[in-house]
């Protein structure tokens, strides 16, 4: 398998015991939030943009979080949490006129309400 295949692409979407939980710029940015017991435990799911699987690791409580893409893409998962997110927030915070939107309009809004006026990691700014 080419390496192209293993990369992530932002923002990454971390998810907590099945809700979403927060939106980060890149995975270095997770991983100063995330914590090892937590991940030891199963609590999070995280995804990138393009719903691929991101696996996190640690090897004790204490340990480093380390995070790798996976092969593994899950982009209608991915749909879910956003509008669910979207749904939790509203349309009107997040300044849509459709909550029912595409992922990559859910993220770029999710990401503008949280991070404004921080630019998307999609738009090349």
């Amino acid at each position: 398998m080419e390496m192209d295949h293993l990369t992530s692409v932002p923002p990454i979407v971390l998810v907590e015991r099945g809700g979403y939980q927060g939106m980060y710029g890149s995975i270095v940015e997770l991983l100063e939030d995330v914590e090892a017991i937590d991940v030891m435990n199963g609590e999070y799911t995280v995804y990138d943009a393009k719903g691929r699987l991101i696996a996190l690791s640690a090897d004790s409580p204490v340990a480093k979080v380390s995070a790798s893409p996976t092969a593994d893409l899950r982009p209608h998962d991915l749909d879910r949490i956003l509008a669910r997110a979207a749904e939790n927030i509203g349309s009107v915070r997040l300044r849509v006129v459709d909550a029912d939107l595409r992922s990559a309009e859910l993220l770029a809004a999710i990401w503008r309400f949280e991070h404004e006026p921080r630019p998307f990691p999609g738009d090349g700014a």
